[in-house]
């Protein structure tokens, strides 16, 4: 069984563990990996992202629940989740608005219309919510109830 990672070479590949989202006794496989994106002409520079993307292991194969954003980063701006991961046990998997230099609220230059492909957006200090509880339910990504 294999499955190919959306990265254009290995070095994107950050860092790769398991961890139970759903507290169902099986670990799903998290893999943060980086990407840098092509967006609309009102952003301009080069815009990287790191993404944590999830992935269940079934009878079939491995499939994609899901991901959440945990880091944007621009020449002159970043922001940085924090992320916590489940205890032993298993729960939701927490990302929380991290530490933000270069941009605020009126500053910052992405929307739902900038990019759209499915994933979670980074937590903000400025937009709600800044926490994010994400579980696995039903083989998608979702927020925890």
């Amino acid at each position: 069984m294999h499955h190919e990672l959306p990265v254009s070479d290995a070095r994107d590949v950050r860092e790769m563990r398991t961890a139970d989202l759903d507290a169902d006794g099986r670990h799903e496989i998290a893999v943060r990996l980086a990407q840098r994106l092509s967006l609309p002409g009102d952003i301009s520079g080069s815009v990287a992202r790191e993404l944590l993307v999830v992935y269940a292991v079934t009878e079939d194969g491995v499939r994609r629940c899901g991901a959440v954003e945990v880091a944007i980063a621009r020449a002159d701006a970043s922001v940085r989740a924090e992320v916590r991961w489940p205890r032993a046990r298993g729960g939701p998997l927490e990302v929380r608005a991290g530490p933000v230099t270069g941009w605020d609220a009126r500053s910052w230059p992405f929307s739902e219309r900038n990019i759209r492909d499915e994933v979670h957006p980074i937590p903000l200090p400025w937009r709600e919510p800044a926490l994010l509880r994400l579980t696995v339910r039903d083989g998608r990504l979702v927020h925890a109830r």
